[in-house]
């Protein structure tokens, strides 16, 4: 299954959302420059009522993330990641089960608090000797810096997409398998010829500021946001007895006092400094005290810019949940995107030249060496093996992918930095084992939820807007 989802992306999330979180023992990947700790309540889209999180968007992206490393082992990390997106495909993961769970919801299914206690007890990874684990399950959410109640609320969620998924699901026909398992036994065997260009590529002057004046259109200034600004500290002045007085009146959110006890804390310092966030804020409303600082923002600042894109020029932000505080701002000018001029474009124009005529260099070298082409046997490929030695995974997959939509023999596929020289040596029809057979039928049961669920959305698009401030 982990393979299909490498090359099908599109049908990711549906088998995304049936599975449990069984990577919170591993900790948060790394990626933007948020603060994961301080940014748990903005959102980064709605979808009718739900809101969907920063939070959130972690959740998902590390779920993901560990499904393709678990898979690929050292040969997936950040940059894969990037080239397939893998951001965006969480948040998209995200907005279409806030869909999924407003229609689930129309629909009279909901989940009961004894439905989380039977998935948390069958969980592995909070097992001691085959027995739920309270201590330990506390304590891996502690470590990966989950409150309990975040993770119960994710695999509620969790549980009524499933509940939905299982109420709409049919079984695979015999025509469906034997027509997918024909697909995917189909395997060639191929060599390759790996062309690198050793020009070295260096555009003159006159054909930069040419390559500019034509397309100068395409490279422009990022909108930006001019604020006023005034952060609040947070308050960690805190005694014994009031954080264990707001563990008290919160002890539903936080399971055992001593294993939660800094994530309390860090709440309470919150909710503290809250009370103080507000007054400060009417203050600068009413323009009875004035901002401290001023900044102009953009999509790349380390800043809540879901927060500043929902303002107004001249409004007053209320109180924002930061790194280490709350911030109130002001609105005063957002500047439109605009073309670079020539000196601030140069070095993008360059790249983009430069990428344009190396591919053309790898291209011309590469029709000239499939006249004579003598290659390195690699072995027989198809869409469930595309490893091939001196390619990334995604390459090797995208170079199986033009084999396969081509009526030819032989062809070179151009990569940003590299061309590849292919030709088909021969062709068999892999044998189908109980494996692959269990896989094909989970294959055939997820690409048909994956269009029952665009089919679901479409109907109700309409009835629940869907709106991203990322």
């Amino acid at each position: 299954m982990i393979t299909w989802l490498q090359k099908n992306k599109k049908y990711t999330h549906i088998a995304i959302w049936i599975s449990t979180i069984a990577f919170v023992g591993a900790g948060f990947v790394g990626w933007g420059a948020y603060d994961f700790n301080s940014n748990r309540a903005n959102s980064v889209a709605t979808v009718g009522g739900e809101k969907i999180t920063l939070r959130d968007l972690q959740f998902s992206y590390n779920n993901l993330y560990s499904y393709y490393a678990q898979a690929l082992g050292e040969k997936f990390n950040k940059e894969e990641a990037k080239k397939l997106n893998l951001e965006a495909i969480a948040l998209q993961n995200l907005i279409d089960q806030a869909m999924v769970i407003s229609i689930a919801k129309d629909f009279g299914l909901n989940v009961n608090d004894s439905e989380i206690r039977k998935d948390l007890a069958s969980t592995k990874e909070f097992q001691t000797n085959s027995v739920f684990d309270k201590e330990k399950y506390y304590n891996l959410l502690k470590n990966s810096n989950i409150s309990p109640k975040e993770y119960e609320n994710t695999l509620k969620k969790q549980i009524l997409t499933q509940k939905l998924i299982n109420a709409l699901e049919t079984k695979p026909t015999k025509l469906e398998y034997n027509t997918l398992s024909a697909a995917t036994s189909l395997e060639d065997k191929i060599s390759i010829e790996i062309v690198k260009s050793d020009v070295d590529i260096e555009p003159k002057e006159n054909e930069t500021f040419k390559r500019w004046q034509k397309t100068k259109n395409l490279y422009l200034s990022l909108k930006s946001y001019s604020l006023d600004t005034y952060k609040i500290n947070l308050d960690e002045n805190l005694s014994e007895n009031e954080i264990k007085d707001f563990y008290s009146k919160n002890k539903k959110d936080y399971g055992d006092y001593d294993i939660s006890r800094e994530l309390i804390k860090t709440d309470l310092a919150y909710d503290k400094t809250e009370k103080t966030a507000i007054k400060t804020y009417l203050k600068l409303k009413n323009g009875k005290i004035d901002f401290k600082s001023s900044a102009t923002v953009d999509a790349t600042s380390d800043f809540p810019m879901a927060k500043v894109q929902e303002l107004k020029i001249g409004q007053v932000s209320k109180p924002i949940k930061v790194s280490s505080g709350y911030m109130v701002i002001k609105l005063n000018k957002i500047n439109s995107a605009s073309p670079l001029d020539y000196k601030s474009a140069k070095n993008l124009v360059i790249a983009d030249l430069k990428k344009d005529i190396l591919k053309e260099t790898l291209k011309e070298k590469a029709n000239e060496k499939l006249k004579n082409f003598k290659g390195k046997d690699v072995g027989y490929v198809s869409y469930s093996n595309y490893e091939i030695d001196g390619l990334s995974v995604t390459e090797g997959y995208e170079l199986v992918k033009q084999i396969f939509s081509s009526n030819t023999k032989s062809g070179f596929k151009v990569y940003d930095d590299k061309s590849v020289i292919y030709k088909i040596t021969d062709q068999r029809i892999a044998s189908t084992d109980e494996k692959n057979e269990y896989l094909l039928n989970t294959q055939i049961q997820s690409i048909k939820a994956s269009f029952l669920n665009k089919n679901l959305i479409s109907l109700y698009k309409d009835k629940y807007k869907v709106n991203r401030f990322r």
